[in-house]
């Protein structure tokens, strides 16, 4: 069994407190608002899953939340190498609230609820199957937002804020995805 587990915390330059996800992820702070969503997925395949979370191009073929995520190069453009490194620039086009599953890439987009960010990758760490980005398109004062995405033995999961219940959903709705493409009950 594998647990998949995603934290967002985003922060309004407001008070910062300490939280300690139910999961392997480190220690981030509490933001104004954070939303999580999580999913025990039944398959032995650690690997599997791991590249199915990195692998940013295939997100429309699954994931009713992040409907697209494209690594982007120094112009801002897509880059010819869509792996993800560290410190890499990439743009994410979402749904919230997330679409009806299943999806695939052409599923249409509600233009009412879709929303898009430019992020940093600031850490990937194949050792302990985790990944984490944070906003890069206003100060940190103005609005600061942290994900951290994991794998792990037992679950996937998110956090971010704003859109409140939402938002909670769209996570929810990206586990659920992630599970059912993972056990083969997933059919688009």
């Amino acid at each position: 069994m594998l647990s998949l587990t995603s934290v967002v915390v985003l922060s309004l330059g407001l008070h910062a407190l300490g939280l300690t996800p139910p999961s392997n992820l480190p220690t981030v702070a509490l933001g104004a608002f954070n939303a999580s969503g999580s999913a025990i997925i039944n398959s032995p395949d650690i690997d599997q899953a791991w590249n199915m979370l990195l692998n940013f191009s295939d997100y429309a073929n699954w994931n009713p939340f992040v409907r697209q995520q494209t690594i982007l190069n120094e112009w801002l453009l897509p880059a010819a190498d869509q792996t993800p490194k560290e410190n890499d620039k990439f743009l994410i086009v979402c749904q919230i609230p997330p679409l009806a599953a299943p999806v695939n890439a052409s599923t249409p987009s509600n233009a009412l609820n879709t929303r898009i960010t430019y992020e940093n990758l600031t850490d990937i760490i194949p050792a302990k199957h985790q990944v984490s980005w944070t906003t890069d398109f206003a100060p940190d004062w103005l609005i600061h937002s942290v994900r951290w995405s994991t794998v792990f033995d037992g679950l996937f999961g998110g956090a971010v804020g704003l859109i409140g219940d939402d938002l909670n959903k769209s996570f929810q709705a990206q586990a659920d995805a992630m599970k059912a493409v993972m056990e083969g009950t997933y059919y688009n």
